[in-house]
């Protein structure tokens, strides 16, 4: 929980008081506000996101019993909904007194209450309209209330009625219409530092180039001007050799965003659904595993392999699933009725970063968490880069399709060994825990599967994705009951794939579906269930001489 200042503070001289009101809740529903108290003007920089954080500039701004007349100029750094939404859902009377200032490119973006250049759509469906009674950085005269030199570069004057200076910077990266103001040696930098977050980079209106070189400006700034105090729109003060090494970090970071998909409400929504979806496979991903890991654990002590066992038995994720389960289930219920709907997949990356520090704890044979929590690893990774944003075409190369459907039907149904293979197993007690874990985990099924490939498919998509939707399938079939599966290829002459038929048939749940269906559009491929009880995939093609050049 953040604090708050107790009270104003004077800066420069003891004419100009100075108040920063920071937003209490850790969330993005409010940015801070920034007060200041001019001979004969008052000052706001950005009005934040609440009734409350609104309510609380009002009772800040006429606690000096200032005269009903006086002049309150509000300032915004940008257009984002938590900058300015209390605008919106403030009683009218108490804006009247307000006169309302940003740059120029916001007034359209604020008057015709876009949704998606506000990101409100991260928020409500609906937003009433707001008027700037002044422009920032405007080609033409605009009746405003303050004086504006004219605009030099990205650099404007705003001259108050009582004579004092604020320097505005154009910075355009996190928003088009982002404005930094200096007052005296303070500087406020809106969210140019936040610009880069997987929940904002790749909205209407973020840059990757502007921001680059808007925060090297920024830095030339701090230096130039001597800045000695800098505040953002969320989070507390920083001091300027912190905000240095901060922007630092991230120019080292903006290389990686080069390949973002474009942040809308459409892929909003997508990512919605990607959490929802990933989340409750990764639940009942670690139920099943965490049962394997136990029953072999038990197995093996009655083969008398009894530290193995108790290495096992002592870092199974069974302690630790009830904690993930409660979190989890939290975040099922916010999926219903969550004020800020970015909550949704950044809980859900919240949620990864949890599980991945349970699997790292534990100290299971490597090859043996291999073998059962590899599929895990992929479904974490494939989550957080759909989180940043990145597009999966980028990690797509020529697979071999046939090779993987090859290596997890021996992987996941082959249980016995040669009596010469069985001796150099015995050698590593890290191999020999695998195999003794497949006899174990497939000793009371009978494995019978038909896959008489006519030649080589060659797809188009990434190897450790694909081998890991395909591993999930043929495990499954393999899994429980006996069954007979046969794997027929799909070829034409833009897409192959492969078609499953198992006897008696798999009954998918509505989840199980729902993932293959996403895990399979992320590949540019295609999941579809036929009537007869089999179900297929199918990818992109890839001509054997196009794969050779490659």
């Amino acid at each position: 929980m953040q604090k708050e200042a107790k009270q104003w503070t004077n800066i420069e001289s003891d004419k100009v008081l100075f108040y920063p009101l920071f937003h209490k809740s850790p969330d993005l529903l409010s940015s801070n506000s920034y007060l200041f108290q001019f001979p004969e003007c008052s000052v706001v920089i950005d009005p934040g996101g609440t009734t409350q954080h609104f309510n609380a500039i009002i009772e800040l701004l006429e606690e000096n019993n200032l005269e009903e007349d006086r002049p309150v100029f509000i300032l915004i750094t940008h257009c984002h909904f938590d900058h300015v939404r209390s605008l919106h859902i403030a009683p009218s009377e108490q804006i009247k007194p307000f006169f309302i200032g940003g740059h120029t490119s916001a007034v359209e973006k604020l008057r015709n209450a876009d949704l998606e250049h506000t990101l409100s759509f991260l928020y409500t469906d609906h937003i009433p309209p707001i008027k700037l009674n002044f422009e920032l950085f405007s080609s033409t005269k605009n009746n405003s209330p303050l004086e504006l030199s004219n605009a030099l570069g990205n650099k404007q004057l705003i001259t108050l009625p009582s004579k004092s200076k604020i320097i505005a910077y154009h910075t355009p990266g996190h928003s088009s219409c982002s404005v930094c103001y200096q007052i005296g040696n303070i500087l406020f930098i809106g969210d140019l530092l936040f610009a880069h977050n997987p929940i904002i980079a790749g909205t209407y209106g973020w840059s990757q180039p502007d921001l680059f070189r808007s925060l090297v400006f920024i830095k030339s700034i701090i230096d130039s001007e001597k800045i000695e105090r800098v505040f953002g729109g969320h989070g507390l003060e920083l001091a300027p050799d912190k905000t240095v090494k901060i922007i630092d970090s991230i120019l080292g970071q903006l290389p990686e965003l080069n390949n973002l998909v474009h942040l809308d409400l459409d892929r909003f929504n997508f990512l919605k659904e990607c959490a929802i979806t990933f989340m409750k496979e990764i639940e009942y991903q670690i139920i099943v595993q965490n049962g394997r890991l136990l029953r072999v654990a038990g197995e093996l002590e009655k083969l008398g392999e009894l530290d193995l066992a108790r290495s096992i038995i002592d870092t199974s994720l069974h302690d630790k699933l009830d904690n993930y389960l409660e979190s989890f289930h939290q975040f099922l219920s916010q999926n219903d009725a969550d004020l800020l709907r970015s909550t949704i997949p950044m809980k859900g990356a919240q949620l990864i970063k949890m599980l991945q520090k349970m699997l790292t704890s534990m100290s299971v044979p490597p090859p043996l968490t291999l073998h059962y929590l590899n599929r895990l690893q992929t479904l974490f990774k494939s989550y957080l880069t759909i989180i940043r944003g990145i597009d999966f075409s980028i990690f797509a190369e020529p697979t071999s399709l046939t090779q993987i459907i090859r290596n997890c039907i021996v992987l996941f149904s082959q249980h016995t060994l040669p009596a010469h293979k069985l001796f150099e197993l015995t050698e590593s007690e890290e191999n020999f825990a695998i195999y003794l874990a497949q006899r174990i985990d497939g000793q009371n099924r009978i494995v019978n599967i038909k896959y008489t490939p006519e030649k080589e498919q060659l797809c188009l998509a990434n190897t450790e994705h694909l081998n890991s939707l395909i591993g999930d399938v043929i495990e499954s079939l393999v899994s429980g009951v006996s069954r007979k599966t046969t794997i027929t290829p799909i070829n034409d002459e833009m897409l192959t794939g492969c078609r499953f038929m198992s006897n008696p048939v798999w009954e998918m749940s509505a989840q199980k579906v729902k993932f293959y269906h996403l895990f399979s559009s992320l590949l540019d491929g295609k999941f579809k269930q036929h009537d007869d009880g089999s179900f297929s995939f199918s990818f992109q093609k890839v001509q054997a001489q196009q794969a050779i050049t490659q």
